[in-house]
């Protein structure tokens, strides 16, 4: 496997690559799952188990484009999915502490009963990884339903760091 994404990556790398060759390359981690090197080869996109729901990840080589790179990506993300229910226990809190009392002041709960916090909190399914080579993850949570059209972003790290919570609407 490493063998065939090196020579993908090297052609890229040479700028020797074909029309042809610029079609995505596949890839298939034997703990991770199929991955397939997007169009620009510069980042590849696949879906991982995240706590029973598929995520769809992106991992960003940016300028890295190296089997080394894309080795220490994926070391990255095993070792940010073995610890998926301590970080999304962490996001779930710091996004109610941020965001709940928005839930309740914009009443987007509409015409139900508001979901305590705690409840709120579970209904918040991770959506997007997008990992970079250098350690750091942006990660859309889909509160659409909970947030009146919103989603919710987090920066932070794989070692389990956040940073950065903030609320968009796609």
């Amino acid at each position: 496997m490493i063998k065939r994404l090196a020579e993908a990556i090297a052609k890229f790398v040479k700028g020797s690559a074909t029309p042809s060759s610029r079609l995505p390359q596949l890839f298939r981690d034997d703990d991770l799952g199929e991955f397939r090197l997007g169009d620009s080869g510069r980042s590849y996109g696949g879906k991982v188990d995240w706590l029973g729901q598929d995520v769809y990840v992106s991992i960003n080589l940016r300028d890295d484009l190296s089997v080394r790179a894309l080795s220490r990506c994926l070391d990255q993300l095993r070792r940010f999915l073995a610890h998926a229910e301590d970080f999304q226990t962490k996001a779930s809190a710091r996004s109610a502490e941020m965001f709940y009392p928005e839930y309740i002041e914009n009443r987007w709960h509409r015409d139900q009963p508001p979901l305590e916090v705690g409840e709120w909190e579970r209904r918040i399914p991770l959506e997007v990884i997008e990992l970079n080579v250098s350690g750091s993850v942006f990660l859309t949570f889909d509160t659409r339903d909970l947030m009146g059209g919103n989603v919710i972003e987090l920066i932070g790290t794989t070692r389990g760091e956040i940073s950065e919570v903030s609320l968009f609407f796609p």
